[in-house]
């Protein structure tokens, strides 16, 4: 089966950032710990020694990318654990029969929590084991069809792990920075995944219900702040979503900025560089185990 563009720019994200990390490995902590020791032991004039630079430059690419993902990764893990928070709360129990039958056509029986809000939303969140939040609000102003087609819409975010997927999408581009065409692939796959998710649903339950339910749900919660989560809801892709649904066809996926391609290359082209040119001065891979073991 065809991988749809959603997938196919999350596959080609990962993609990237395991050759990087495979370039990064071929050195990895032992290098770095003999720059430093070279440094601690003959002070600047460390830097002039075969191999120090380019090692530094690699430290440089690390380090920067480190302190920027590191930051992102605190902020998203403490959005979600404060989202849980609220959606647990908000929770009416027991659900309704209404969205229990509706859950069970569309294969997310137990998988869906009423809250208690005024606003038309719904939204899948939760890392490990997603699951989909409907508001009390969104009852209330969709018929039967269009909550099949919602929930519809929900269970591709579920099955497809999306709200892991955008977490690792939006940590991934900061710690590998000298690549920025990795942003452009997260805000493929942003869009990309609301599509796939609208097809699914109109392929199950057709046009009208999913055109309704998109019209009543264009925002996420005013309560539940899904920018930085790990969740998936609200408008994004509002406008290409709407052209889907009035051709009956995915519009073309934004074009991968040329600017940032070449930036890409030449951060690929300076980390690939930096690993090589350390080799080189350590006269390859035996000669700098030596110099590791021997100090």
């Amino acid at each position: 089966m065809r991988l749809d563009t959603a997938n196919r720019s999350f596959l080609t994200l990962i993609g990237l950032v395991v050759a990087a990390s495979l370039v990064i490995g071929l050195l990895g902590c032992c290098v770095i710990g003999v720059v430093i020791y070279r440094l601690s032991t003959g002070g600047l004039s460390g830097l002039s020694a075969p191999g120090t630079f380019p090692a530094l430059v690699l430290m440089a690419l690390l380090v920067v990318g480190g302190i920027r993902a590191n930051r992102a990764l605190r902020r998203q893990v403490v959005a979600t654990n404060r989202l849980g928070r609220r959606v647990r709360r908000r929770v009416i129990e027991p659900t309704m029969s209404r969205v229990d039958a509706a859950a069970a056509r569309v294969g997310l029986a137990e998988r869906v929590d009423v809250v208690d809000a005024d606003e038309p939303s719904s939204f899948t969140w939760g890392l490990l084991r997603p699951r989909v939040a409907v508001s009390r609000g969104l009852l209330a102003a969709v018929d039967d069809d269009e909550l099949d087609a919602v929930l519809a819409h929900e269970r591709y975010h579920v099955a497809n792990f999306d709200p892991a997927k955008v977490f690792l999408t939006r940590v991934l581009p900061l710690a590998f920075w000298y690549l920025p065409v990795l942003a452009d692939l997260h805000h493929r796959y942003l869009a990309g995944r609301e599509l796939a998710a609208d097809r699914g649903a109109l392929e199950k339950f057709g046009h009208r219900p999913l055109a309704g339910a998109l019209f009543k749900v264009v925002a996420g919660p005013d309560w539940a702040d899904l920018r930085t989560a790990a969740a998936i809801g609200g408008d994004e892709a509002l406008e290409a979503r709407v052209t889907q649904l009035e051709n009956g066809t995915e519009p073309p996926a934004e074009p991968i900025d040329r600017t940032r391609v070449l930036f890409s290359l030449g951060g690929a082209g300076v980390l690939v560089w930096s690993v090589a040119a350390t080799f080189a001065a350590f006269g390859g891979p035996v000669h700098l185990m030596r110099t590791i073991c021997t100090g």
